[in-house]
């Protein structure tokens, strides 16, 4: 049919207005050259993009369907979340909460407005106002606000490249030269000054999602989850009736140095800590305390309830600490050597 594209090639009227656009987005990079130098001055954020990965939200097509075939890189990586404009409703959709929404704030709702993230609202370069700043003050919402040239969602990339990102995957945005083409000529300037100044730390969610797929078998996450409640148990047997020397009413030991000795748990306990982070990282935090509390049941069947009551306990700040700061209270029976 004249005039189609086919197979991802161009047809004649869409090489001419490739062309002039092209021609069109070379003629208006001068105004906007502010974002290939960095002049652009950004606000304080209270969110941290320093060496984090940044996932960026628009809402844009296939946006939903992108954020699906993330689930496993969002759960593993737990990348800032930067939504533009309408991309807070679609995070929501998804169960993304975002950390930061940017952008003129008029086609976002008002629950994803108030969803508890920065709101940094996208102002002309020329300080001639911000347009979504008085719909903020009517709902009574701290925000602060960026003077740009460019879009919204050029301006986000660009917000968390000079913040320091590692990484910036993006979801919804304009990324090829067909959906530039489909965007008409408005914005394209910014698009790709934002783009050559990014570089290569800006990627596609579509190549995330080819490159990124650690997901495993449920079948040996079930193994994983029931050997790591079972290491409970096995831990309090073992410092009860197995060891090198056994303390009458105490612990059982076992040599882990010259000249130093150690409840013979800690062996088991050892295991116990990388399944432990196996089933937190592939299958969440109440996973692992579940099992946690599975295996302190089964424990009082075999050792003392003082013991029952210490193990999970210290288990389960071991756990509650590694998911919520991200490092991990090493607990093996009361010693931890370092080398």
């Amino acid at each position: 049919m004249p005039g189609s594209r086919v197979h991802g090639k161009f047809s004649i009227h869409e090489a001419c207005e490739a062309t002039g656009s092209i021609s069109w987005t070379v003629a208006h990079v001068r105004g906007e050259t502010d974002l290939l130098t960095g002049a652009v001055e950004l606000p304080p954020t209270r969110a941290s993009f320093r060496d984090r990965h940044v996932l960026i939200v628009v809402r844009g097509e296939h946006h939903r369907r992108d954020l699906k075939a993330l689930n496993a890189y969002v759960r593993d990586v737990r990348p800032l979340v930067v939504a533009v404009d309408g991309g807070a409703d679609g995070a929501l959709e998804a169960g993304l909460k975002p950390d930061v929404i940017l952008g003129d704030m008029d086609s976002a709702s008002d629950a994803a407005l108030r969803c508890g993230a920065e709101l940094v609202v996208h102002a002309y370069p020329d300080g001639r106002g911000a347009p979504g700043r008085e719909r903020l003050v009517e709902l009574g919402l701290d925000h602060t606000v960026l003077p740009a040239a460019g879009t919204s969602e050029d301006v986000a990339m660009l917000m968390a490249y000079e913040k320091g990102a590692a990484l910036i995957v993006s979801v919804g945005a304009h990324f090829n030269l067909i959906e530039f083409l489909d965007r008409k000529r408005g914005g394209m300037s910014s698009t790709f000054l934002t783009r050559l100044r990014i570089g290569e730390k800006l990627v596609d969610a579509k190549g995330v999602s080819r490159l990124y797929n650690p997901s495993s078998p449920f079948g040996p996450l079930v193994l994983f989850l029931a050997a790591f409640g079972l290491c409970i148990p096995a831990a309090n047997w073992l410092i009860g009736h197995a060891g090198t020397v056994c303390v009458p009413q105490g612990p059982c030991l076992i040599p882990v140095a010259p000249g130093l000795m150690a409840p013979s748990g800690v062996l088991m306990i050892g295991l116990a800590l990388v399944l432990r982070d196996l089933v937190q990282r592939r299958l969440g935090f109440l996973w692992a305390a579940g099992a946690i509390l599975a295996g302190a049941a089964l424990s009082a069947l075999l050792a003392p309830p003082a013991l029952v009551l210490a193990s999970a306990v210290a288990f389960l700040l071991s756990e509650q600490s590694a998911y919520i700061t991200g490092q991990t209270i090493h607990v093996n029976g009361g010693l931890y050597l370092t080398g």
